[in-house]
């Protein structure tokens, strides 16, 4: 008889995976706020004055907080298929923590698009929150870009509830794409962002960008030497040589 390895998760490593999923949303918001020293106490003087400037303001910080979660969503993917996970902090909680963070974040990036149509100087509505390039009023190819890169986020996280329908090798197909996610995402924010220049938010783009880079290619150096060794050919035994 083979023994069987239980697949699935024990209560502690799910206790772990929530509270962890708890955690990120909180280091999540903390990143944020240090993101935009200076806005929270000019928000109450920017809703009074003649060009409230508050939704423009919480659009910013949903939108940063939104792509620290696609960041943190895309990293724990990669930390997942490259064996990293293994070592820290465990699969079934990386796992737990890449489907939460996820969703959340596309919760907030949905959330600053809805934020922006009480903007005045945007002027959109809610329509062309959800439809691409639709935008005319602040940089259209650049805020159709973030808007296109949200809708095929939502088709990843999407694909998590059909693999069972759609097989692993589909699923796994569709997963490549959260790379023009985040690619687009990042050209969003760097672009269309207006605190772009800030030393913050340089040191934001920058540390992500430079840590998918090395997950990416710690993956693919770790399939590589996969491959390689479970095609290196097995030793022959001198004939001379003998066991008793």
């Amino acid at each position: 008889m083979h023994n069987e390895i239980s697949t699935q998760p024990s209560e502690s490593n799910t206790s772990l995976g929530i509270w962890a999923g708890f955690g990120a949303v909180v280091i999540g918001i903390l990143l944020s706020a240090i993101a935009i020293p200076g806005w929270v106490p000019g928000m109450l003087f920017s809703i009074s004055g003649e060009e409230p400037k508050v939704f423009w303001l919480l659009s910013r910080a949903t939108a940063i907080f939104s792509f620290l979660m696609l960041w943190a969503s895309l990293a724990f993917g990669l930390a997942l298929t490259g064996k990293i996970a293994k070592w820290f902090p465990g699969t079934f909680t990386a796992n737990d923590l890449h489907q939460f963070i996820s969703i959340t974040g596309l919760l907030f990036g949905i959330l600053h698009g809805i934020l922006l149509t009480g903007d005045r100087y945007m002027q959109i509505n809610l329509v062309q929150v959800f439809l691409p390039f639709t935008v005319t009023s602040y940089k259209p190819g650049w805020v159709g870009l973030g808007q296109l890169s949200l809708i095929l986020w939502a088709i990843l996280i999407l694909s998590f509830y059909v693999r069972k329908w759609i097989g692993f090798k589909v699923w796994r197909t569709i997963h490549f794409v959260g790379y023009l996610v985040f690619g687009g995402s990042l050209l969003h924010g760097i672009i269309a962002g207006s605190d772009t220049g800030s030393v913050v938010m340089q040191s934001i783009y920058w540390a992500s960008a430079a840590s998918i880079l090395f997950l990416t290619f710690y993956r693919i150096l770790a399939v590589v030497e996969s491959k390689r060794t479970v095609q290196k050919p097995l030793e022959k035994v001198p004939q001379s040589q003998s066991y008793v």
